[in-house]
């Protein structure tokens, strides 16, 4: 395996850290060889090939670079948000933009905050992802809201991947921590630049306390052959929200996967997520939303659309505990397949162990409706148009949830000009 070799000359490069991080990382990565990439034979990889990534060497990034092109600023800036930059998963100041919210708002490279995590995890946990994040992570934040604080705009973290190398990996660890009493709204996407191979591998942790409310969207475009992992841990306090859209928009692989700890009562928790595939596309998002507390609701909804020989899955676990009472929720799964290769795999469950609960669940996938497109096609409306239509109310229901004008119209028109390509590939 590639990673014997590049370990050993990771350590040396981060000879400055403590001997309790170096020790971290030595056994994260013992416990990644010994576990090694998970196969279809794991029942939570079941749908994934992992062939490719396994055999392919990733470099590791040169770190920073110099000359970033301003376009690529402006054409994903934001309107009225804050803007955080990062290269390569460096926080990068000069392209930032704070204004006066570095008063309430600290934003700190993870490397900064490394020493003081909490280093017990890595000889526990199984995911071999999250422990090779652990044993090579360099890049990645860390946001800290102070208490009783309300953010008047977004802000929008944009990460710009920018090397020479043609098959490169970044690990990078992202921490919120969201004080008591204070709401604000994130959105986060990654750019590669280079249009070169690139394999992500992110890790999330994310603490939502007591009354405060978190909005947080990640925006993935396909912009070239990529692998992207995504561990999101969340943990909830009381009274708190957490609202959460996970937009696709093509994508070679990509995984999201979700584990959110309800630990608080009266709690709000969101999530959803909108797939837009085609080609050998291939997206999953897998879900555990765990009630720990009374009174406290969530609700779910992911969309997929797929066409061709894309693939889509979508694994949901609702777990309720027994001192969970009075709790609510709602998970759902609708799909719809463009194309008769296209396979979607769904699988929402729920484990309950309270018996004064609502709960449900719901999947289902089938074509487009062929009365929709008759009735739109006798208005006038040609065939293509007809099912784009229908596609983008489809999608709707979950981009509404934003509730960011600008976020949502972007959103709205990548939709819009990816369903006008694929048209044009029918034509």
């Amino acid at each position: 395996m590639q990673y014997k070799e590049q370990f050993e000359t990771f350590l040396q490069s981060v000879s400055h850290e403590t001997q309790i991080a170096q020790d971290f990382r030595k056994d994260a990565f013992k416990n990644f060889l010994k576990i090694g990439y998970p196969t279809k034979k794991h029942e939570n990889w079941r749908f994934t090939d992992l062939t490719t990534l396994a055999k392919t060497e990733y470099r590791f990034s040169n770190g920073e670079m110099n000359k970033i092109d301003n376009n690529i600023i402006k054409k994903h800036s934001i309107k009225n948000s804050y803007r955080i930059v990062f290269i390569n998963g460096i926080f990068n100041i000069e392209l930032s933009k704070l204004d006066d919210i570095a008063n309430y708002i600290s934003v700190k490279n993870i490397s900064a905050s490394f020493n003081c995590l909490n280093h017990n995890s890595a000889k526990n946990n199984t995911n071999p992802f999250i422990l090779l994040n652990n044993a090579f992570v360099t890049g990645g934040y860390f946001i800290k809201i102070d208490s009783n604080d309300i953010v008047d705009k977004p802000l929008h973290i944009l990460n710009i991947i920018f090397d020479e190398k043609e098959f490169v990996q970044h690990h990078q660890q992202n921490r919120i921590k969201i004080g008591k009493n204070s709401q604000i709204s994130i959105i986060e996407e990654t750019v590669n630049t280079n249009k070169k191979e690139l394999f992500n591998n992110t890790v999330y942790n994310i603490q939502v306390d007591e009354n405060s409310i978190l909005s947080h969207i990640l925006l993935q475009q396909k912009q070239t052959k990529s692998v992207d992992l995504n561990h999101i841990f969340v943990e909830q306090q009381d009274n708190s929200t957490y609202k959460t859209q996970l937009i696709n928009i093509g994508g070679d692989l990509s995984r999201n996967d979700i584990n959110v700890q309800i630990d608080g009562e009266n709690c709000s928790t969101d999530i959803s997520g909108l797939s837009l595939l085609s080609g050998k596309d291939h997206i999953e998002n897998y879900t555990i939303v765990s009630h720990n507390k009374p009174n406290s609701n969530s609700q779910q909804l992911f969309k997929y659309i797929l066409d061709e020989s894309s693939e889509g899955v979508f694994n949901g676990l609702v777990t309720v505990q027994p001192d969970a009472q009075k709790t609510d929720s709602q998970q759902t799964n609708k799909n719809i397949l463009l194309s008769k290769k296209a396979l979607m795999n769904s699988n929402p469950q729920l484990e309950i162990y309270a018996d004064d609960v609502k709960c449900s669940h719901g999947s289902a996938t089938g074509e487009l409706d062929e009365d929709a497109i008759f009735y739109l096609r006798s208005r006038g409306i040609d065939l293509m148009s007809a099912k784009s239509l229908i596609i983008e109310g489809f999608a709707k229901e979950v981009t509404d949830k934003i509730k960011i004008d600008s976020v949502r119209e972007i959103l709205n028109s990548e939709i819009l000009k990816r369903l006008a390509d694929q048209k044009k590939t029918k034509e």
